[in-house]
């Protein structure tokens, strides 16, 4: 912590000496705002800050990063009281009161624990940590030992922040492992106010996987190259989302090594570009099968990243947003998955490859029909959460 302190008497000294009056001038803040921080809005940003919005919450955002992070869209600008963005770090605290002692902070990070620190070392606020991922207790030990550092941020951060906010259960590691956690809350990624209570479709023999997967068909994370022959086996259509375009194109031409065929068509219906949110839920809606694994063993077993604890407490918000579309989800085993699963009464959960194109064949032809609980939408537990920052 003395190497933090002495960066930020450094960045003091450096902006101090800088000729422009911006970064002289001191933000200031009203005791009833809440001010989020983040560098790229993602899904869970933009339904919290949606939901706190219509509860009639004054927000301030404060965006760190270059324009490459992508800027607040002219349509969610009315969302803010207040916008105001800073290139890094350094230019931010360079601006900040030493104290506000009551404005409630919330800094959505993902990985990025130093970022966080920095923060919490400079600032004294009510300041309130929402992680992408924790860390301590869930990764193996080859990746600890690798990224000391890293889970040493984590430490303090975790530590000294006012209290953390939980997407699942992965915090109850850290406690595990002694961290000193002032309070926590457990607030999922829910289902958004705009899904249908009552979703009712046909199941068809198709299965889609959203999200970002390792390339190299050696990685035992990359598990789609298997899931893809497994399915074509059983006449089952299998489509991959990636969120960004360089790893599509990688995709597509790992795929295209494997079927041994120029037939563009076929790899791009395999691959598909990134589409924006509304775009891929419509996309989604085409297909009747939702998949959620890790590896090639389904489960946590033989990740390079995560232990096998990471399987009983994580959640995903893949599950809810293959749901909210009309999709059955087939999810590896977890307890805490298993837990919600059985609460919506939808759902499978596989411990092997060999049971997913099973579950499809035997769903096949079925009515997917599920009746969603007001205890799962977002504005059901907002003010929970309102009333876990203010108390």
């Amino acid at each position: 912590m003395l190497k933090l302190r002495v960066q930020k008497l450094a960045w003091n000294l450096i902006d101090f000496l800088a000729s422009n009056p911006r970064y002289r001038e001191k933000l200031s803040f009203d005791d009833d705002d809440i001010v989020v921080i983040y560098d790229v809005e993602s899904d869970r940003v933009r339904n919290i800050v949606n939901a706190l919005d219509r509860y009639g919450v004054n927000l301030v955002l404060i965006k760190v990063g270059n324009r490459e992070t992508g800027e607040v869209s002219e349509e969610r600008r009315g969302i803010w009281k207040c916008i105001i963005t800073y290139p890094n770090i350094r230019s931010l605290l360079n601006r900040m009161p030493k104290e506000c002692k009551n404005v409630n902070f919330i800094i959505f990070i993902q990985w990025n624990y130093e970022f966080a620190a920095h923060f919490l070392c400079a600032v004294s606020a009510r300041i309130y940590i929402d992680s992408y991922d924790y860390l301590t207790g869930n990764v193996t030990k080859g990746f600890a030992k690798k990224n000391l550092k890293l889970l040493n941020y984590e430490k303090f951060v975790l530590e000294s922040a006012t209290g953390v906010i939980c997407r699942d259960l992965r915090t109850n590691s850290a406690k595990r492992h002694g961290f000193k956690i002032k309070k926590r809350i457990l607030f999922m990624d829910y289902f958004d106010q705009d899904v249908e209570p009552m979703i009712r479709k046909k199941l068809e023999k198709s299965l889609a996987y959203v999200g970002n997967l390792e390339a190299d068909r050696t990685s035992p994370v990359a598990f789609q190259y298997e899931i893809w022959k497994r399915s074509r086996d059983k006449e089952i259509t299998f489509t991959i989302f990636p969120k960004y375009k360089h790893l599509a194109n990688t995709l597509r031409m790992e795929f295209s090594c494997i079927t041994k065929t120029s037939d563009s068509v076929c790899i791009n219906d395999i691959v598909q570009m990134p589409k924006s949110f509304k775009c891929l839920r419509e996309s989604l809606k085409d297909f009747s099968f939702g998949l959620l694994i890790s590896t090639i063993n389904v489960g946590y077993e033989s990740h390079d990243t995560y232990g096998e604890d990471m399987g009983k407490l994580f959640f995903s918000k893949k599950i809810f947003d293959y749901i909210s579309v009309g999709m059955y989800p087939i999810v590896q085993n977890g307890a805490f998955v298993r837990f919600v699963l059985r609460r919506l009464g939808v759902g499978a959960v596989v411990t092997s490859m060999d049971e997913i194109p099973e579950v499809i064949i035997s769903e096949s032809g079925k009515i997917f029909e599920i009746s969603i609980p007001r205890s799962f939408y977002i504005d059901s537990n907002i003010t929970r959460l309102i009333n876990f920052l203010k108390n």
